[in-house]
Protein backbone atom coordinates (compact mmCIF):
# COMPACT_ATOMS: atom_id res chain seq x y z
CA UNK A 1 0.00 0.00 0.00
CA UNK A 2 2.48 2.27 0.64
CA UNK A 3 4.20 1.78 -2.66
CA UNK A 4 1.17 2.43 -4.74
CA UNK A 5 0.80 5.97 -2.27
CA UNK A 6 4.47 6.46 -3.62
CA UNK A 7 3.77 6.02 -7.29
CA UNK A 8 0.53 7.63 -6.88
CA UNK A 9 2.10 11.12 -5.45
CA UNK A 10 5.14 10.43 -8.13
CA UNK A 11 2.36 10.60 -10.81
CA UNK A 12 0.37 13.46 -9.36
CA UNK A 13 3.96 15.47 -8.62
CA UNK A 14 4.75 14.92 -12.88
CA UNK A 15 1.12 15.71 -14.06
CA UNK A 16 1.38 19.12 -11.77
CA UNK A 17 4.40 20.04 -13.87
CA UNK A 18 2.98 19.20 -17.36
CA UNK A 19 0.31 21.43 -17.39
CA UNK A 20 -2.64 21.84 -19.01
CA UNK A 21 -2.30 21.40 -22.77
CA UNK A 22 -5.95 21.78 -24.38
CA UNK A 23 -4.96 23.52 -27.03
CA UNK A 24 -4.41 20.76 -29.77
CA UNK A 25 -6.27 17.92 -31.24
CA UNK A 26 -5.83 14.54 -28.99
CA UNK A 27 -6.63 11.14 -30.45
CA UNK A 28 -8.27 8.73 -27.67
CA UNK A 29 -8.94 5.06 -26.63
CA UNK A 30 -11.29 3.66 -24.14
CA UNK A 31 -12.24 0.59 -22.78
CA UNK A 32 -14.85 -0.07 -19.97
CA UNK A 33 -17.92 -1.71 -19.09
CA UNK A 34 -21.86 -1.06 -20.42
CA UNK A 35 -25.03 -2.17 -18.87
CA UNK A 36 -28.15 -1.83 -21.01
CA UNK A 37 -31.39 -2.02 -20.03
CA UNK A 38 -34.58 -1.93 -21.94
CA UNK A 39 -38.25 -0.76 -21.01
CA UNK A 40 -39.65 -4.34 -22.04
CA UNK A 41 -37.89 -7.11 -19.96
CA UNK A 42 -39.60 -9.82 -22.26
CA UNK A 43 -36.93 -8.74 -24.80
CA UNK A 44 -33.81 -7.97 -23.21
CA UNK A 45 -32.24 -9.07 -20.00
CA UNK A 46 -30.33 -6.38 -18.65
CA UNK A 47 -26.87 -6.98 -19.43
CA UNK A 48 -23.19 -6.11 -19.23
CA UNK A 49 -20.44 -5.90 -21.23
CA UNK A 50 -17.27 -4.84 -21.75
CA UNK A 51 -16.57 -1.52 -24.20
CA UNK A 52 -14.28 0.07 -25.90
CA UNK A 53 -13.62 2.85 -29.04
CA UNK A 54 -11.83 5.04 -30.35
CA UNK A 55 -12.16 9.33 -30.30
CA UNK A 56 -10.85 12.60 -32.04
CA UNK A 57 -10.81 15.44 -29.03
CA UNK A 58 -10.95 18.68 -30.90
CA UNK A 59 -10.92 21.68 -29.06
CA UNK A 60 -12.82 24.62 -30.45
CA UNK A 61 -12.16 26.87 -27.35
CA UNK A 62 -10.01 26.66 -24.53
CA UNK A 63 -13.46 25.47 -22.33
CA UNK A 64 -15.24 23.65 -25.47
CA UNK A 65 -14.37 20.63 -27.61
CA UNK A 66 -16.34 18.65 -30.70
CA UNK A 67 -15.80 14.83 -30.02
CA UNK A 68 -16.35 12.56 -32.68
CA UNK A 69 -16.03 8.93 -31.52
CA UNK A 70 -16.97 5.01 -32.07
CA UNK A 71 -17.49 2.90 -29.16
CA UNK A 72 -18.36 -1.17 -29.96
CA UNK A 73 -20.40 -3.33 -26.89
CA UNK A 74 -22.60 -6.29 -26.96
CA UNK A 75 -26.15 -6.40 -26.00
CA UNK A 76 -28.83 -9.80 -25.44
CA UNK A 77 -31.74 -9.26 -27.21
CA UNK A 78 -33.97 -12.17 -27.37
CA UNK A 79 -31.08 -14.53 -26.22
CA UNK A 80 -28.91 -13.52 -29.16
CA UNK A 81 -25.55 -12.08 -28.56
CA UNK A 82 -25.89 -8.79 -31.32
CA UNK A 83 -22.82 -6.23 -31.33
CA UNK A 84 -23.61 -2.89 -31.48
CA UNK A 85 -22.02 -0.02 -33.25
CA UNK A 86 -22.15 3.56 -31.36
CA UNK A 87 -21.11 6.72 -33.80
CA UNK A 88 -21.37 9.68 -31.93
CA UNK A 89 -20.75 12.89 -31.97
CA UNK A 90 -20.58 15.07 -28.79
CA UNK A 91 -20.17 18.50 -27.22
CA UNK A 92 -17.88 18.43 -24.73
CA UNK A 93 -18.29 21.57 -22.42
CA UNK A 94 -14.69 21.39 -19.91
CA UNK A 95 -13.32 23.24 -16.85
CA UNK A 96 -9.25 23.25 -17.25
CA UNK A 97 -7.77 23.10 -13.85
CA UNK A 98 -3.43 22.64 -13.23
CA UNK A 99 -3.04 19.04 -14.59
CA UNK A 100 -6.85 17.87 -14.24
CA UNK A 101 -9.36 19.22 -16.68
CA UNK A 102 -13.19 17.94 -15.47
CA UNK A 103 -16.25 17.77 -18.42
CA UNK A 104 -19.43 17.53 -19.28
CA UNK A 105 -20.87 15.90 -22.48
CA UNK A 106 -23.95 16.18 -24.38
CA UNK A 107 -24.30 13.11 -27.43
CA UNK A 108 -25.82 12.64 -29.95
CA UNK A 109 -25.80 9.93 -32.98
CA UNK A 110 -26.56 6.68 -34.69
CA UNK A 111 -26.42 3.46 -33.43
CA UNK A 112 -25.95 0.11 -35.85
CA UNK A 113 -27.83 -2.70 -34.18
CA UNK A 114 -29.60 -5.64 -35.94
CA UNK A 115 -32.65 -5.84 -33.48
CA UNK A 116 -35.14 -7.19 -36.24
CA UNK A 117 -35.43 -7.54 -40.16
CA UNK A 118 -36.21 -3.71 -40.45
CA UNK A 119 -34.83 -2.46 -37.69
CA UNK A 120 -30.35 -2.02 -38.40
CA UNK A 121 -29.77 1.80 -37.37
CA UNK A 122 -31.54 3.32 -34.49
CA UNK A 123 -30.63 6.75 -33.29
CA UNK A 124 -29.05 8.29 -29.52
CA UNK A 125 -28.73 10.93 -27.50
CA UNK A 126 -27.46 10.66 -23.99
CA UNK A 127 -25.22 13.47 -21.29
CA UNK A 128 -22.06 12.17 -19.69
CA UNK A 129 -19.42 13.44 -17.24
CA UNK A 130 -15.61 12.69 -17.10
CA UNK A 131 -12.14 14.12 -15.93
CA UNK A 132 -8.79 13.81 -17.70
CA UNK A 133 -5.27 14.08 -15.61
CA UNK A 134 -2.14 14.83 -17.76
CA UNK A 135 0.55 12.67 -17.40
CA UNK A 136 2.84 14.29 -19.44
CA UNK A 137 2.45 17.68 -21.81
CA UNK A 138 0.93 15.41 -24.60
CA UNK A 139 -0.50 12.25 -23.21
CA UNK A 140 -3.77 11.94 -20.34
CA UNK A 141 -5.25 9.57 -18.72
CA UNK A 142 -9.18 10.07 -18.37
CA UNK A 143 -12.29 8.25 -16.95
CA UNK A 144 -15.77 8.70 -18.13
CA UNK A 145 -19.15 8.11 -17.33
CA UNK A 146 -22.37 7.76 -19.87
CA UNK A 147 -26.24 7.56 -20.00
CA UNK A 148 -27.46 7.38 -23.40
CA UNK A 149 -30.57 6.12 -24.67
CA UNK A 150 -31.19 4.23 -27.84
CA UNK A 151 -35.06 4.78 -29.62
CA UNK A 152 -35.81 1.43 -31.39
CA UNK A 153 -38.93 0.53 -32.37
CA UNK A 154 -39.44 -2.30 -30.11
CA UNK A 155 -38.49 0.09 -26.99
CA UNK A 156 -35.49 2.03 -25.84
CA UNK A 157 -32.68 0.49 -24.84
CA UNK A 158 -30.70 2.06 -21.73
CA UNK A 159 -26.62 2.16 -21.68
CA UNK A 160 -24.94 3.18 -18.85
CA UNK A 161 -21.11 3.58 -20.00
CA UNK A 162 -18.18 3.41 -17.57
CA UNK A 163 -14.03 3.60 -19.40
CA UNK A 164 -10.96 4.56 -18.43
CA UNK A 165 -8.31 5.73 -21.57
CA UNK A 166 -5.71 7.33 -23.11
CA UNK A 167 -5.44 10.66 -24.87
CA UNK A 168 -2.15 11.50 -26.96
CA UNK A 169 -2.06 15.18 -28.15
CA UNK A 170 -0.12 16.39 -30.58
Amino acid sequence: MKKLIIILTMLLSVSLLAGNNSSGVKLGVAAGYNYSDISKKDVIKDHGSLIWGFYVDIPLISTFNIVPSAMLYRVDYLGSDLVATDISISAKFKVPLAALTIYALGTGGLTQIQLSAKDGISPHVGVGVGASLNLVSNISFLGEGNYRIMLADNGNIKNYFLSVGILWGF
